[in-house]
């Protein structure tokens, strides 16, 4: 006799930076691929760390570019940490609250892994507002 199926809630992965300032994530569908900082000289990437206001890289923290795809366009991030791939139910993916959300305006969500919050997802259609400001002609 057959198990009965059991439901199965939808899984979200998310690219997760670790770094000495902490952690956070993108969104892995959005995520086109990852390269190294010498490729960062062909365009310009935006420096998440510092749009986050974080403490300065440590010697030694590894530095790449992660290509995103939002909204049809390219945009780049200058990343500083460990990259690790992260699984979690859509349903732990914690909205904001509108106070937390307007003083910190790239994130958009709180991920619970493992019954824990883990870490903050960046909104991408933010950071490509925010390339858009720094750089008009992007």
């Amino acid at each position: 006799m057959q198990q009965p199926a059991s439901p199965q809630l939808a899984a979200t992965g998310l690219l997760t930076i670790r770094g000495a300032a902490g952690a956070w994530g993108i969104p892995s569908s959005v995520v086109q691929g990852v390269e190294s900082c010498d490729a960062l000289g062909r365009t310009r990437a935006l420096d998440v760390q510092a749009l986050l206001g974080a403490a300065p890289t440590t010697p030694g923290q590894a530095t790449r570019i992660v290509v995103l795809q939002v909204r049809g366009q390219e945009l780049r991030l200058l990343v500083h940490g460990v990259l690790a791939l992260t699984e979690t139910a859509s349903s732990n993916l914690l909205p904001l609250p509108p106070a937390v959300r307007s003083a910190t305006p790239l994130l958009s969500h709180v991920a619970v892994v493992d019954g824990k919050p883990a870490l903050f997802v960046l909104s991408p259609e933010r950071l490509l507002e925010v390339a858009h400001v720094e750089d008009p002609n992007a």
